[in-house]
């Protein structure tokens, strides 16, 4: 590993256990999930959804794939500070944001598998056979594609770091000891030890660069591929600027998601949050999402659509409450007492990423509206229980982590530990078991 990265540690050696109450009701909720995709998968789209030809799209793109997208910008926004910038600081919290926006990004294209019609085709994008370059929606599942494989590889090293050496699965398992201990030492070799000709970098460093490009490239898509929606979309929200706007919401968010997912992590595991970190990030943000409030403003006078905002009608409270929870994160990040008491920067970091996810939920499904349509778009019962699964998945799997891989900082214990139970411990990593 780099000689910039801080001491890190995994939960399971302070004697944290990956199974508790929470962690079953969340499980609970996973199979719920589970239930939902089983039955659109054996009995269609229609048992389990209430979208139609009018209303192809709902809040399985509004929120399980376009929300997630844009919370997963924490990866590459963390990635092009701590290790493009250079602040090598942020380490710790980049190994966060890896790992949140890993997760993001696996999980939204799961949603996306059970939200298609023809969903034994989705792996035709791989093949050049079925490319099409004129596709906006097509250059969207490349960079996802292929920004996933990044993460995938940007979190090797946490895994590499901790298992290279140690790899001990339990029976059955075990006989694949050797095999993953192969494949680590492979990884290490190739991704930390090569470096690239001419630009004289480790091929990690390269990855890290490639997926700050691909983020960038497929969080603009996102803004395009809702522009070519037309007369379809509200005028609240139709722009040519929605692919600018949705990078800058990106950006914006970026530094909030981290935020919160810190001082989470800090919360459920007894550590002292880690403020002066957390403040310089604060800092940063009021500029961000005053660029970003700028320009939408800016965009909704320029196109004179701000007369939709005296009619009487939904679209109009939904952007007032995207707009105001904005304006309400904006101010508190402006005010240093804020920036430097851990439970009100929580509660900016809240409205700042509710703000981003109303944002994408109102320009995918609250703003669609089919001409000469009259019915409109309401969401099923296991729609929503389906949503809410996906989103304990990402909780659980990220606790599941962050105890058995190496993520979080050492130190900064604020209460004791529970103690560790006489019992071997469990394979708990994708690349091997526990010591």
């Amino acid at each position: 590993m780099s000689n910039h990265e801080p001491q890190v540690e995994r939960m399971y050696d302070k004697g944290y256990r990956f199974f508790t109450p929470g962690t079953w009701v969340l499980i609970g909720l996973i199979m719920i999930c589970a239930g939902v995709a089983f039955g659109r998968f054996f009995f269609g789209l229609s048992a389990v959804t209430n979208l139609d030809n009018d209303y192809p799209w709902g809040i399985w793109k509004g929120i399980n794939i376009a929300t997630f997208i844009v919370l997963g910008a924490a990866g590459f926004t963390m990635a092009f500070i701590a290790h493009i910038y250079g602040h090598h600081k942020y380490s710790t919290l980049s190994r966060q944001g890896v790992v949140f926006g890993l997760l993001c990004y696996t999980f939204a294209p799961i949603s996306l598998l059970i939200d298609l019609g023809r969903y034994w085709l989705f792996w035709h994008p791989i093949f050049p056979r079925w490319w099409q370059g004129n596709s906006v929606l097509f250059e969207v599942a490349i960079c996802v594609m292929l920004y996933l494989t990044v993460l995938l590889i940007e979190f090797m090293p946490f895994v590499i770091e901790k298992y290279k050496g140690k790899v001990a699965w339990f029976w059955p398992l075990s006989m694949f000891n050797r095999l993953t201990e192969w494949f680590l030492w492979i990884a290490d070799f190739i991704l930390l030890k090569i470096n690239i000709p001419i630009i004289r970098m480790p091929l990690l460093a390269f990855f890290v660069i490639l997926g700050v490009v691909l983020s960038c490239l497929h969080q603009s898509s996102l803004g395009t591929l809702m522009v070519i929606a037309g007369e379809k979309l509200h005028p609240l929200w139709q722009s040519p600027m929605l692919p600018l706007l949705f990078l800058m919401s990106a950006f914006a968010v970026g530094f909030p998601v981290l935020i919160f997912v810190s001082l989470i992590n800090s919360y459920s595991f007894g550590k002292k949050p880690e403020m002066k970190i957390l403040s310089q990030l604060a800092n940063y943000t009021p500029w961000l999402l005053g660029i970003y409030f700028i320009l939408k403003m800016y965009d909704l006078n320029y196109r004179g659509a701000n007369v939709y905002l005296y009619e009487p009608s939904i679209q109009k409270w939904a952007w007032l409450l995207e707009v105001g929870l904005l304006v309400l994160a904006l101010l508190m990040f402006m005010l240093p007492k804020v920036r430097k008491t851990p439970n009100w920067l929580f509660m900016a970091s809240t409205f700042a990423m509710v703000s981003m996810a109303a944002n994408r939920q109102n320009v995918l499904v609250t703003a669609y509206r089919p001409p000469g349509v009259e019915h409109v778009y309401v969401p099923s019962t296991a729609e929503f229980f389906f949503t809410v699964g996906l989103i304990a998945s990402i909780i659980v799997f990220y606790r599941f982590i962050v105890i058995y891989v190496p993520i979080m900082k050492k130190g900064g214990d604020i209460k004791p530990q529970p103690e560790a139970e006489p019992q071997p411990e469990m394979a708990a990593s994708t690349a091997g078991g526990a010591e």
